[in-house]
């Protein structure tokens, strides 16, 4: 490449603005190639973003993309020019450098680009700008044809390289390159053991281990101390990689005799106060720490403890502070950076801690011992920086995490202004799991001096029940959040004052939902709330929180009928008539109305209300209810007139949603006893009579059918999930049932409804198993509906009992991601391993032992 050309000769005879990219026309990106070689930061700043918006936005690449890389290129080989690294850093990401297998269309076409200028990465290896040196070690793994040479020339590069950022750089992408070629030799492995084992330098050492640590197992060597490769202990054959409680032989895998973290002596791992890990010496105490397919481990967590501690105590370099604000998401993540360092001694020991948990991959009961003993360190920087790879692992992979949890709850207790509100940000997330923390949780909430602040001393550590927002509706504090999705009862007398308060927080009515029936004494608020919310507005859904939460609440909150009806009929409102009362005469009419409306949201759940109501009622009719006298009735006339059984009564005229019984005065609200009430449910079943019972069932077929004649395929997976509810009567379904269970879908969610149907319809399992094979191989997100349905089967599903026991086996959550959070991933993972252990029981003709 000619240096000495100008950087941007030709730029204008390309055809820009014929070209798009995520924002439109790509008329701009002249322009923004300027800028990225302008002298002042703050424009070149907003260039970048310029890019990454636009050209490369979230990972994208273009046709302009591709016409901008040979400028980018000549940006990048111009010596002394501001901004290079920055520009290097973009050429890694268009070059798919982070993952360039199996790349294709536009995204090979970039990768072949940058991995052409093999040639300039290796010089720029050699820039006298540090930053641009380790920016092209970073870009070397898109260059898939020469990762040998890379590997040759980044390993001899690092003895003459006297920058510890750029020397940690070309160690991580050794370990890539390394990791990428499989075992291609002992070169590299033995190069990362020397640093562990001897560099004075303790973050070195540190990033050479977290290297070592994730390459294969296989041909590495026996041990890694502080004493050098192979110098201490022995293996410890039986003790593989943790698939959850429960280890080789019986025994938990790195697991204390209390079921958390432990160390050969059973004592507890921990730094003591000068920065040194409790428990056993060096070389001893090893909690197996296998690689993903067997042999010794590199080195014990209680070594690599002392090499974290060296680190906190030496102290990291930082991000040096820019000076200037540019107003883009570039700037908005190099401040967040900037003041994530504020106050701090070790900075960069964060992205140390992140990558030496990561390393250990599958073997939890290691990370879970690392993790442990951070978190327990007098070092508040080293509890901070042990939180987010605990919410890493927790989300990630399965375990036994009661003492991590345990002691994450502690920094909530602990009341730090940088550790605290973290905390309460992992445990936000992880649902029941939270449970071992939600003492410390309550503790802290019932020590808060004041209950509702504003985000920004929530943001400082001072823990809130209510969060207020300039401008916004408040929000309902992040540790009573936790705490209510945990499901402790403790929570309750706090979301009571949350009800009360004026203006009602957004999602207050969710937080209700995982109590169930146990939240039945909120019901008073929750009504008054239905009353005083505003209704019909679409950016306001705090009144259709309330009617989810009576949902959820079921039968017991009856008392909240006529609020439900004294407002529009939402789906969030319609579930709640159903789970509510659903049989109550007042909500007939507007199952009825919504089932002949042309909206799905509310028509297919009234349908399926009206189907079960039918199929109570004949039931009824037919002796299967009355007649039966057990005891005194306790009946009382309500507001409507009606009268309904207590606890003790089992007379019933309708079966709800529940199964509870219920009895009916007449319409002037007299109550009567268990005779006249039987008589007048048996009037009540001659003036319907059996066409009025078949006209609810036709009603439901009615629009199961209408979905199924939709264009849309949401439409047919409505109709399938409805006709799965009728079960045998959706026989006259079954031809269409079968095209659709056949059908080609990506997600398969539309194949896995019809089989759904299907089975209920017939119960034959021939043409409805390798549908859920199918489903169950191709997205894991339909698991636990798969599950669900092979419990179903039971036995007629014998042959999934693999599958069954290899999903129980897995280390990995199923719904894993290492590009995306999802707030209820752990939740949904322990619902699918509930399903898989009760759908085993089922297939194998067994039954699940208590507590599985």
């Amino acid at each position: 490449m000619d240096e000495a050309a100008d950087l941007f000769a030709g730029l204008d005879e390309v055809r820009w603005s014929r070209m798009r990219h995520a924002y439109g026309s790509a008329g701009d990106v002249p322009e923004l190639l300027r800028g990225l070689a302008h002298p002042d930061p703050a424009v070149r700043e907003t260039a970048l973003d310029g890019m990454y918006a636009g050209a490369h936005h979230q990972g994208d690449v273009y046709p302009c993309t591709l016409a901008a890389i040979p400028f980018l290129l000549r940006i990048a080989a111009r010596p002394g020019l501001p901004g290079r690294a920055e520009v290097v850093r973009l050429l890694a990401g268009i070059g798919s450098a982070e993952d360039p297998d199996e790349l294709s269309g536009p995204y090979r076409k970039a990768n072949q680009a940058v991995a052409a200028a093999y040639p300039l990465w290796e010089r720029l290896l050699e820039d006298a700008d540090p930053r641009v040196r380790e920016a092209a070690a970073e870009v070397l793994p898109a260059c898939t044809g020469q990762g040998r040479a890379a590997l040759a020339r980044l390993t001899a590069r690092l003895a003459d390289e006297g920058d510890t950022s750029v020397r940690a750089a070309f160690l991580r992408t050794l370990g890539t390159l390394a990791r990428r070629a499989g075992e291609s030799g002992a070169a590299p492995r033995d190069l990362l053991a020397g640093i562990v084992a001897a560099d004075p330098d303790p973050e070195l050492r540190l990033v050479a281990l977290a290297e070592l640590t994730s390459l294969p197992a296989a041909g590495r060597p026996d041990r890694v101390s502080d004493d050098g490769p192979g110098a201490t202990g022995e293996s410890r054959p039986g003790q593989g990689g943790n698939h959850g409680p429960g280890g080789a032989g019986g025994r938990r895998s790195g697991l204390g005799g209390d079921g958390g973290p432990g160390v050969a002596d059973g004592k507890r791992p921990g730094l003591g106060a000068d920065g040194e890990p409790g428990g056993s010496p060096p070389g001893q105490g090893s909690d197996g720490g296998l690689g993903p397919t067997g042999g010794s481990p590199l080195v014990e967590v209680g070594d690599a403890l002392r090499m974290v501690a060296a680190v906190y105590r030496s102290g990291t370099a930082g991000v040096p502070t820019a000076g200037f604000e540019t107003g883009t998401l570039v700037g908005a993540v190099r401040r967040l950076r900037e003041r994530e360092d504020e106050g701090r001694r070790a900075p960069r020991a964060a992205e140390l801690v992140r990558s030496l948990s990561s390393s250990y991959g599958d073997r939890v009961a290691d990370r879970v011992r690392l993790l442990t003993a951070l978190l327990r360190a007098p070092d508040w920087e080293c509890r901070l920086d042990a939180l987010w790879p605990s919410s890493l692992l927790i989300e990630g992979w399965r375990g036994d995490y009661g003492e991590l949890v345990g002691a994450i709850g502690e920094q909530v207790r602990d009341g730090h202004a940088r550790t605290r509100p973290r905390a309460v940000n992992v445990l936000q997330s992880l649902g029941p799991l939270a449970a071992p923390a939600a003492g410390a949780l309550v503790e802290a909430l019932g020590a808060a001096p004041v209950r509702a602040l504003p985000h920004t001393s929530a943001d400082e550590g001072h823990l809130a029940w209510v969060v207020e927002w300039p401008g916004d509706l408040p929000t309902v504090g992040g540790a009573l959040e936790a705490l209510s999705h945990a499901g402790d009862e403790r929570a309750l007398p706090m979301l009571a004052w949350v009800l009360d308060r004026e203006p009602l927080p957004r999602h207050t009515g969710s937080l209700l939902v995982p109590f169930g029936p146990r939240a039945a004494p909120l019901v008073p608020l929750v009504r008054r709330r239905l009353r005083d919310l505003p209704a019909g507005d679409p950016h306001d859904h705090r009144r259709d929180g309330m009617a989810y939460a009576l949902a959820a609440i079921g039968p017991v909150a009856a008392e909240a009928l006529p609020d439900l009806l004294d407002g529009p009929i939402t789906p969030a409102v319609l579930r709640a008539l159903v789970a509510v009362a659903p049989a109550e005469p007042a909500c007939l009419p507007i199952l009825r109305e919504a089932a002949a409306g042309q909206d799905r949201r509310l028509a297919v759940p009234a349908a399926e209300a009206l189907w079960r109501i039918s199929q109570a009622t004949n039931a009824n009719n037919d002796g299967h209810v009355c007649g039966h006298d057990r005891g005194d009735a306790h009946l009382h006339a309500d507001a409507a007139g009606r009268a309904h059984a207590d606890a003790h009564g089992h007379g019933r005229a309708h079966a709800d949603a529940h199964g509870h019984g219920r009895a009916h005065g007449n319409a002037d609200g007299n109550g009567r006893g268990h005779g006249d009430a039987r008589a007048e449910v048996r009037g009540e079943a001659e003036v319907r009579g059996e066409a009025e019972v078949r006209g609810e069932a036709d009603a439901a077929l009615a629009v199961a059918g209408r979905c199924l004649d939709d264009d849309s395929p949401y439409a047919w997976r409505d109709g399938t999930e409805l006709l799965a509810a009728i079960g045998p009567a959706a026989r006259p379904y079954l031809a269409r049932l079968r095209r659709l269970a056949r059908r080609k879908d990506p997600h398969h969610w539309l194949p896995l409804s019809a089989a759904r149907a299907l089975w209920r319809a017939t119960g034959d399992p021939g043409p409805v198993l390798p549908v859920l094979e199918r489903a169950w191989a191709a997205n894991v997100h339909t698991r636990g509906e798969v599950a669900a349905l092979w419990a179903e089967m039971g036995p007629e599903a014998a042959n999934v009992a693999g599958l069954l026991a290899a999903e129980l086996g897995r280390v990995r959550r199923h719904n894993a991601s290492d590009d995306s959070h999802h707030s209820a991933a752990v939740g949904e993972d322990e619902k699918l391993l509930a399903l898989c252990r009760t759908a085993l029981a089922a297939v194998d003709g067994a039954t699940p032992e208590a507590g599985e």
